[in-house]
């Protein structure tokens, strides 16, 4: 499947051009306290550094997700009100704020568009105002927008089988969905339980087994039969240090953290795909209007009145002659919406959804593979100690 991302009027070698990291959070103090992040980095058009916070980045993806309907717009960490300023939960935001600037240096037409370039050069001491303040678009800029930056979809067609495609895939994300939460809630579970688990064996085999042998073992053996409080066998002591190593790293905690950075995901391609059926149901409103203008138009002109002219001091005449220009432009908004969500389905069928595929295969083998190496290290780790245990003698 040919990536059709690149192929529009931004090719590949922009994407790569790009560096982008967020760093450096730090708590401010103004009205409420509050965290901001470094956002800094280099492309084509120059270096930028500028400081947001998480409401500024919120209100980017919202603005992204508007004014570009049907694409996949990569999701946040979502908001917290309570323990916001902690070191761990802002450390954890920060990757994830990074994570989203990064997916979006992936997309170029994102990257470049005027809300991005905004969120990353602006100097305005009021970024959100700045934002919010933007030019509305037109049916028809948002038409030429997509044309320009998707123009390698020209000429494609939209086929029974892409809209199979769309609402299959829907389908799909819905079924998806509480199969996620429920994968989330156990790889909790699992990951609290493993960090028990690593933390009480830890305790057991560098500390209460060492101890009993020197109460305990050296008190009613003669021989004093110490081996795991024995400080002069090399083997032993390597590997109990590199099984300590281990209680520190929970593999589990990838998983749980893959499985959340899914569902996220997960919803955000929903956000994409719900874009059809707002600007559908634009177009049904647009139709119905249409039909009711005409009929009041028939009425007005065969003598009757309507609700508008009884409470309208002008002559019908006039009222007729501006519900006629009203249904000109409905036609246009109706053939505008028309086009628009025959390009939503052209970007969701050919690009998105077969992006969005190949990049849930290639993060679940990614972090399986991670999975299954750390397991079998950990269990290789438990066999040496045991191992150099079973061919120890009694000192």
């Amino acid at each position: 499947m040919e990536d059709w991302r690149a192929q529009g009027s931004f090719n590949s070698e922009n994407r790569h051009q790009v560096k982008i990291s967020v760093c450096e959070p730090r708590v401010v103090d103004k009205i409420k306290k509050h965290v901001i992040y470094s956002v800094k980095g280099v492309d084509r058009d120059g270096t930028f550094e500028v400081y947001r916070r998480y409401s500024e980045f919120s209100q980017l993806r919202a603005l992204l997700i508007s004014r570009w309907p049907g694409c996949y717009i990569p999701p946040l960490p979502p908001k917290q009100v309570i323990n916001n300023l902690e070191d761990k939960f802002v450390e954890e935001r920060q990757k994830y704020l990074e994570r989203f600037c990064n997916a979006i240096a992936e997309l170029p037409y994102l990257y470049y568009s005027n809300e991005f370039k905004v969120f990353l050069r602006s100097s305005s001491a009021d970024i959100s105002k700045e934002l919010s303040s933007l030019p509305k678009e037109s049916y028809n800029d948002l038409i030429k927008k997509y044309s320009e930056a998707f123009s390698a979809l020209a000429g494609k067609e939209i086929g029974p089988e892409v809209q199979t495609k769309l609402e299959e895939f829907g389908k799909f994300l819905k079924k998806v969905i509480p199969l996620l939460e429920t994968l989330k809630k156990v790889a909790k579970n699992v990951t609290a339980a493993r960090k028990g688990y690593a933390e009480q064996y830890h305790v057991l085999v560098n500390y209460l087994i060492p101890e009993y042998e020197k109460v305990v073992v050296a008190e009613v053996a003669p021989n004093n039969a110490l081996i795991f409080s024995s400080t002069s066998v090399d083997k032993l002591l390597g590997a109990m240090q590199r099984l300590k190593e281990d209680a520190e790293r929970n593999s589990w905690e990838s998983v749980y953290m893959l499985v959340k950075s899914e569902l996220r995901e997960v919803q955000a391609m929903q956000e994409a795909i719900k874009a059809k059926a707002y600007y559908d149901d634009l177009k049904a409103k647009a139709i119905a209007k249409e039909a009711s203008e005409n009929l009041e138009i028939t009425k007005l002109k065969s003598g009757g009145s309507t609700l508008r002219s009884v409470f309208s001091r002008r002559p019908n005449g006039d009222l007729i002659t501006d519900l006629e220009n009203s249904v000109v432009q409905i036609k246009k908004d109706i053939e505008s919406l028309t086009t628009i969500s025959d390009i939503i389905v052209c970007v969701l069928g050919y690009i998105e959804i077969e992006g969005f595929k190949r990049a849930r295969v290639e993060k679940y083998n990614t972090i399986i593979q991670g999975l299954a190496l750390e397991e079998l290290g950990h269990a290789e780790r438990l066999k040496e100690l045991w191992t150099v245990v079973s061919t120890m003698k009694p000192i």
